[in-house]
């Protein structure tokens, strides 16, 4: 499968939304947006 992975940021950066690699960090209060090529599953984690 590939993945494609979005971070989002909490309240304080509503509008922050930035593509992920190796070295990406997540801050408290962003949300991680993970979601699959065959489209079958996808999942949000705050």
């Amino acid at each position: 499968f590939q993945a494609r992975i979005t971070i989002t940021g909490g309240a304080g950066d509503a509008s922050r939304s930035r593509p992920v690699d190796q070295d990406t960090e997540v801050a408290p209060g962003d949300t991680i947006e993970v979601r699959f090529s065959s489209d079958l599953q996808s999942a949000a984690i705050q």
